[in-house]
């Protein structure tokens, strides 16, 4: 079983007050076309139980979305492991090393797929207890995809 837990993935980003206004204005439509493009995408990545009961979608790796940025990486693998202790291989959480918090989200590589549905009945929709955070946990499947230990 691999925990990914970063402190390899530095990212370096310029202020926007650095940027010409041309570029600043390109860069508006990009993201403007990312978001259009991202909403029609986005069924793709959605959770569907039956296709997954009847073995229609294999995939394996999911996106825990809505993770309190108090939430360590221990935190997280308790929660987890409360309900579905070795039915993973792979977890993630990315860090923001300058706020000393995680970003909010993960990712998991379930085993098998038939045990994304436990896991999903556990946490999907499901406030997070620790911390007194009132986000809410939502699933999907991650863009690339496991199908092997890394």
């Amino acid at each position: 079983m691999y925990h990914l837990f970063p402190g390899r993935n530095a990212v370096i980003s310029m202020p926007g007050s650095f940027e010409s206004p041309n570029v600043r204005v390109r860069n508006f439509w990009h993201h403007r076309n990312e978001l259009n493009f991202n909403s029609a995408d986005k069924k793709q990545y959605e959770l569907d139980i039956d296709c997954i009961i009847c073995g229609e979608d294999s995939r394996t790796t999911l996106m825990i979305k809505n993770i309190p940025n108090k939430y360590t990486s221990k935190v997280l693998l308790a929660a987890i492991d409360e309900h579905c202790q070795g039915t993973y291989d792979f977890i993630y959480l990315p860090i923001d090393f300058k706020n000393k918090c995680n970003v909010g989200y993960a990712f998991i590589n379930m085993i098998d797929p038939q045990q994304i549905i436990p896991f999903h009945k556990a946490f999907n929709g499901k406030i997070w207890e620790k911390f007194n955070s009132e986000k809410v946990a939502l699933l999907a499947y991650a863009r690339i995809q496991s199908s092997c230990t890394v």
